[in-house]
């Protein structure tokens, strides 16, 4: 029996009226029907308020909420605040949904008794080419179906909003919203449910598309354009250390942040300049120092945490070799480039047909 349970689907906007009809009509045009559009115009300075008016008047499902400009993470809170359904939903204003993505996504959540459903997405770039953005990351021993969301399941999911539903019953049981952050916002949100959820299921189904323009947020880190965002990323860590103590899981996921804290900070010193390299390491060490976990000996947490720096270099650039090997290689980096854009072309041309 199909579901016919309220699904609110949260849509923040601003100055977005290039893609925004094409967001609404994906949400309008869904097979399945039971929807509460929030859309939140976050003070929009072009023309999106008066197609966002316009649209507001044909549907009696769109919902329509306007503020001063606070960002995404106000906007969404606003959102959570006046959303009404059994399941919460995002999308970014300048993405759009496949027809059938809500009507798979509440089917899969409410059959397989699972807290999670999430789904394959498509990348799109301004020249109109696809390429396929997987649920989970290579090497994840399922990577469809239901599945336990602990330990490598855990770190292999991927941290973004827009590919998911969430039960709003959670959601409101453990006051999960968005922080007021510069950067990492939308993760942390998805760290915090992850942790107060048993089962998750993965539809192989591409039913998101993602739009990558130019000046976007995702060009600028694409593209190193914002430079602070290797600091201010880690502060999402201090945050949820904050939720696993509160709701006394802490030790329960404490191999899980552990493990996700290092790859944080390698990520992040391994693209940092140096000024900022010794900025993230103060910060690295005083979040260890918060916490009340165990680091074990050898690794980059417990040189961090007795000021180990030189072990702690050794072991990021060791961790780095390992992964650059090849890629340092001239004549394989062109291999890679090749295969990457034979992967581009074959899943263009299958979306095509």
């Amino acid at each position: 029996m199909a579901s016919d349970k309220l699904i609110s689907i949260i849509v923040p906007v601003y100055n977005c009226e290039k893609y925004i009809k094409r967001a609404i009509l994906s949400l309008v045009n869904q097979t399945y029907k039971n929807l509460q559009m929030v859309i939140i115009d976050d003070g929009s300075v072009d023309n999106t308020n008066q197609i966002l008016e316009e649209y507001s008047k044909t549907d009696s499902r769109i919902l329509l909420l306007k503020q001063n400009h606070k960002g995404q993470a106000a906007a969404r809170n606003l959102g959570l605040l006046y959303a009404k359904g059994d399941y919460i939903m995002f999308l970014d204003s300048d993405d759009w949904y496949k027809s059938t993505m809500c009507e798979k996504m509440v089917n899969t959540i409410d059959k397989n008794g699972v807290d999670l459903a999430i789904c394959n997405t498509s990348l799109e770039y301004e020249n109109n080419c696809f390429r396929l953005y997987r649920t989970m990351k290579s090497g994840f021993s399922s990577p469809v179906g239901k599945f336990e969301i602990k330990n490598q399941n855990f770190l292999n999911t991927k941290f973004v909003l827009w590919n998911k539903i969430f039960k709003k019953s959670l959601i409101d049981k453990y006051n999960i919203v968005f922080k007021d952050l510069t950067v990492g916002e939308d993760a942390l949100f998805c760290f915090e449910y992850f942790c107060i959820c048993n089962f998750a299921f993965g539809i192989i189904d591409r039913l998101y598309n993602y739009n990558i323009r130019k000046n976007s947020i995702m060009d600028y880190f694409y593209k190193k354009k914002y430079p602070k965002k290797n600091i201010e990323v880690l502060r999402i860590f201090e945050y949820l250390y904050n939720f696993l103590k509160e709701n006394n899981i802490e030790k329960k996921f404490e191999s899980e942040f552990i493990a996700i804290f290092s790859k944080r900070i390698i990520f992040c010193l391994k693209n940092a300049n140096q000024n900022d390299k010794y900025e993230i390491i103060k910060l690295a060490n005083d979040i260890i120092k918060a916490t009340n976990l165990k680091y074990p000996k050898g690794t980059l947490l417990n040189f961090i945490q007795n000021n180990k720096i030189t072990q702690a270099e050794q072991y990021i650039k060791k961790t780095s070799d390992q992964k650059l090997l090849w890629g340092k290689r001239p004549l394989t980096k062109k291999i890679i480039k090749i295969i990457h854009f034979i992967k581009k072309a074959y899943l263009y041309f299958r979306i095509k047909k």
